[in-house]
């Protein structure tokens, strides 16, 4: 259910509005919206603050090593103390990592000459032997050795590194001089990399250390998140005279403590309606027993907006119809309901109420997973043949030569029960107006696809029909046509013709199901084959362990791939029937900001609470 929001605005002196705001943000219950925004000296400061940290957070975070201990009850000052020492050893990295580069550049150009003193080249020029370290490819180099003596220092299959020697001054133009570093031998430049390697190390190694104390860092980056949105509330109160006004929306069941508080403190209070233009935010009051739901929205990130309709319900239960269709596979549902139980035995108590709602999630869609594949006699693609009699599923869904059939007839079944309540259920809530016979009609056009689908897709040889269709189409079609058609709209009236072709597509849609779930299990039994070669390769017994490790191995790795498949198929074709096909006939736009009250932080947030 959406809880309904209303209007507030609370007035207070400005020379009250610092202590007006914690008397709210301690109550925790106004939705706040900030309409000006003032950047005060202490809202500049306490940003360049949240930027530092959040850096210092994701510095910490992609260290190598190290473990990031979850602490609670954390000591935020440490935090702070933290994210300094980051900040200055990164910077040091940095700095030593330029550094090295420089050096690197220098041994690049140093390593063909070997190890030499420049100081031996200016002593032998004060007694009259020049020396010129060259640098030219193999043609130059021969017509240059005519003419002055050369002693070849190094060589590739490119270039000559050599010296000319000579008891006269040479002019510097006519030589291919050698760009190489001055006052740096080869063996210096070495030592000095082993010397900054072994202080970057020195450093990771702080890094490494440092990195257990994260929930300390993040502790104090959530305080001062905290602190910034109030002086931004603050800040963005709107002042008329000697008073100061902050606005947003309240839960209609928290009203009374906003009064109460508003009376005690000596505060204005306007409470009023949401107008048609205005944007409230949406909370979501969830049943305990579908509350494993929320956990689906917050990974999906979507909300209703607040004057469209709480379709959580309807969401999971179709969902995890998806979800075990898409998989298919009794044994990989096992494998999923053992890792969810474990976790819930593991982290107890422990857990947060976001993770709860996760593991829970996680179990309900397992169970459904065995329970699917149980029924069409699933478990690891192997041959229904080789199963015990009572995992061979139910004849209607494992029949080799009628289970396609039926399976993408139960899709399209899906399909027509799905659509067709969103729009009933659209209807029902539209009860008073003419609109609402218009919403039937589509759903009863709906059900005339599903004949239609099933009679050219499924059965084409059985015989059309046309009782059924004629009704369910005729009807439909009038209650659309008459009642939920405005013809004097040209978007309404093209809209209809779209509509009718939109309905059959949409309908087909879902026969995706089918072929994502028949993938999922070809794939599975390539591989299981696969891992049989594998095994069959010979009869010797001395090979048997290696070859059995390697039937292992392959079967091992295409159910792995599988399963991740699986996963991204549900994300792509699970959650898209919801959130297009059926949003679509529902009319859900998922527009919808989440309420998030003015509060103090707290271990489950607000709007959390109200979903218990």
């Amino acid at each position: 259910m959406i809880v309904p929001m209303k209007k507030t605005a609370v007035i207070c002196l400005q020379s009250d509005k610092q202590s007006a705001l914690e008397v709210l943000r301690g109550l925790g219950v106004m939705h706040v919206e900030t309409t000006e925004f003032n950047e005060s000296s202490e809202l500049h400061e306490l940003q360049n603050k949240i930027s530092d940290v959040t850096k210092a957070h994701i510095l910490l975070q992609a260290v190598k090593g190290g473990n990031a201990v979850l602490k609670k009850n954390v000591d935020s000052a440490k935090g702070a103390e933290v994210s300094e020492k980051v900040l200055v050893i990164s910077e040091l990295i940095q700095d030593l990592n330029k550094e090295l580069e420089s050096l690197y550049k220098k041994e690049e150009r140093l390593k063909y000459w070997g190890d030499f003193d420049f100081e031996m080249i200016n002593n032998l020029k004060a007694r009259g032997c020049f020396v010129y370290l060259c640098v030219s490819n193999h043609e130059f180099f021969a017509e240059l050795q005519l003419k002055h003596t050369c002693k070849v220092i190094n060589e590739t299959s490119y270039d000559v590194y050599f010296a000319v020697i000579s008891d006269k001054e040479i002019n510097k133009e006519e030589l291919p001089l050698a760009s190489i570093p001055d006052g740096i031998n080869l063996s210096k430049v070495r030592e000095k990399i082993r010397e900054i390697q072994s202080q970057l190390r020195d450093k990771e190694r702080e890094l490494i250390n440092l990195k257990s104390d994260i929930s300390a860092l993040e502790e104090y980056l959530d305080e001062l998140k905290e602190e910034a949105e109030f002086y931004t509330h603050r800040d963005g109160m709107v002042e008329s005279g000697v008073l100061s006004c902050v606005s947003g929306y309240c839960p209609v069941p928290e009203l009374e403590k906003l009064r109460e508080a508003s009376k005690k403190n000596g505060w204005g209070l306007q409470v009023s309606d949401p107008a048609e233009s205005d944007m409230p935010p949406t909370l979501i009051k969830i049943p305990k027993i579908i509350a494993c739901s929320k956990a689906l929205f917050d990974f999906i990130g979507i909300s209703p907006g607040y004057r469209e309709w709480d379709t959580s319900g309807m969401f999971l239960i179709f969902f995890t119809i998806f979800f075990s269709i898409i998989f298919g596979d009794a044994g990989y549902g096992i494998i999923f309901l053992t890792a969810g139980i474990i976790a819930k035995v593991k982290l107890g108590k422990t857990a947060g109420q976001k993770t709860n709602y996760y593991i829970n999630l996680f179990l309900l869609l397992s169970a459904g997973t065995v329970i699917w594949g149980s029924l069409s006699g699933s478990f690891f693609a192997i041959p229904s043949e080789k199963l015990p009699s009572w995992m061979r599923g139910i004849d209607w869904l494992t029949n080799p030569e009628l289970k396609d059939k039926h399976v993408q007839l139960l899709c399209f079944l899906i399909a027509a029960v799905h659509l067709s309540m969103a729009r009933l259920w659209k209807a029902s809530l539209i009860l008073n107006s003419r609109r609402c016979l218009g919403e039937i009609g589509w759903g009863l056009i709906l059900w005339g696809n599903f004949f239609v689908a099933k009679k050219l897709i499924i059965y084409p040889e059985s015989e059309w029909p046309m009782t059924i269709i004629a009704v369910l189409y005729g009807l439909g079609l009038l209650f659309v046509m008459v009642f939920g058609t405005n013809w004097f709209k040209m978007e309404e009236a093209f809209g209809f013709f779209f509509g009718l072709s939109g309905t059959f597509v949409d309908l087909l849609s879902y026969i995706r199901l089918f072929a994502v779930g028949l993938s999922s299990y070809y794939i599975a039994k390539s591989f299981n084959d696969m891992g049989l070669m594998v095994f069959n390769i010979s009869d010797n017994k001395v090979l048997m362990p290696l070859l059995v490790f390697g039937m292992i191995f392959v079967m091992a790795f295409g159910h792995i791939l599988n399963i991740l498949l699986g996963f991204l198929g549900v994300m792509v074709h699970g959650i898209r029937l919801n959130t297009l096909e059926f949003s679509n006939h529902m009319g859900l736009q998922w527009g919808g900001h989440l309420y998030k009250p003015f509060a103090k932080r707290k271990d489950d947030s607000a709007s959390e609470r109200d979903s218990k």
